[in-house]
């Protein structure tokens, strides 16, 4: 009796494996049955996606709905000719010039991008810019970060003579990116379930580079006045003004807590476009007085900024060549500086005034501290 229930069971085992294995096949089938689809249709909805984005970003551009487009370069999810529409769209300038230009001085003009643009993980980058089929400015490395507000000369002082000069601006910009290793939920899922099988699908696996480009030209007309016509840098100034810059630059009532920073001098919230020469001395046994050095924008030791920036005025560039550990206290002058401010068409005025910042510099540290005392401003 007991040897009949028992071969009873063996039947019933036997049909739920079956079973389970038949489950375990099925759900197999699906994944890769899905996998393969995506591979299919992933594109596609991808690109409708990326679509979307477009119209929307035509229809209310925003710096959100930049960081968005700039993401679905990242992820791949954008063709070639998408990518260029994009690019064009982020990095397509508004075009600053003056007015009149002055005759025999360099004539410049400032190419504005709409949008802060940070690509991260780029493999490469170039960012060209010419005109009349001359470079005039191409910077080229693995940096994803757009620069903002690009200085470009278009007329050297010889050929700024008086009348009306057709320029055609032509800028192109191109960059490599490493896909983000999953675009979605969706394939990180199924990528997982590919693997722990080991059947991975083409495609999910590892990720690849692509390449976006975008060309687009931009014809000026650069007008040349007569002599004595052209625009000036107008230099303003108000005891309002006057304080307002001091307490951008740190200059603060006695008894206030010290303004520090690294390697440099920052500076908040500009109440009006600037333009200095900088002028540095230390107290050491040589009597140094330096010129300071500040990125790209400098030349020298002249430095300008814009009404409402908030950031740092570099002074690292002349730090590297103290090698000892002493202390040094001295003073950072900012002289008005129209000449440097004129290279720059969006400025038409600068603050006229003059600070003499004392400081201290810490050599070991790269500490510099604004000092009270005699901190002054003309």
């Amino acid at each position: 009796m007991k040897e009949r229930r028992h071969r009873g069971r063996e039947p019933l085992r036997g049909k739920k494996r079956r079973l389970v294995l038949r489950g375990v096949l099925l759900s197999v089938a699906c994944v890769v049955g899905l996998a393969s689809l995506w591979t299919v249709v992933g594109p596609v909805v991808r690109s409708r996606r990326v679509e979307r984005t477009i119209a929307f970003f035509e229809r209310k551009p925003s710096q959100a709905g930049a960081d968005e487009l700039v993401g679905l370069l990242r992820e791949h999810a954008a063709t070639a000719e998408q990518g260029e529409r994009i690019l064009a769209m982020l990095l397509r300038p508004a075009v600053a010039t003056r007015a009149r230009y002055a005759p025999g001085r360099p004539a410049s003009i400032t190419l504005e991008r709409p949008f802060r643009v940070d690509f991260q993980d780029t493999l490469w980058s170039q960012d060209k810019v010419e005109i009349e089929g001359t470079f005039r400015t191409m910077r080229s490395g693995s940096s994803g970060k757009i620069s903002q507000f690009v200085h470009v000369e278009v007329l050297s002082a010889d050929h700024a003579t008086p009348g009306v000069h057709s320029v055609t601006v032509r800028c192109a910009y191109s960059l490599g990116l490493q896909r983000r290793r999953f675009t979605s939920q969706m394939t990180k899922r199924l990528w997982e379930a590919l693997r722990a099988i080991r059947l991975p699908v083409p495609g999910l696996s590892q990720p690849t580079a692509r390449t976006y480009e975008c060309d687009f030209t931009i014809p000026l007309e650069v007008i040349v006045a007569g002599e004595g016509e052209g625009e000036t840098i107008q230099l303003v100034s108000s005891p309002e003004l006057d304080e307002a810059m001091r307490v951008a630059f740190g200059l603060r009532a006695p008894g206030s807590a010290p303004s520090k920073s690294a390697m440099g001098l920052d500076y908040r919230n500009l109440p009006t476009d600037v333009a200095f020469r900088t002028t540095l001395r230390l107290s050491d046994e040589k009597g140094l007085a330096m010129p300071v050095s500040h990125s790209w924008q400098s030349q020298h030791g002249r430095w300008r900024g814009r009404a409402g920036r908030s950031g740092r005025l570099s002074l690292d560039h002349w730090w590297r060549s103290i090698q000892t550990g002493t202390t040094y206290r001295g003073t950072l002058t900012l002289e008005p500086d129209p000449e440097h401010a004129y290279e720059d068409p969006a400025i038409k005025a600068i603050w006229g005034g003059t600070l003499v910042i004392p400081i201290s510099y810490d050599a070991s540290s790269g500490l510099v501290t604004v000092l009270p005392g005699d901190a002054g401003s003309d």
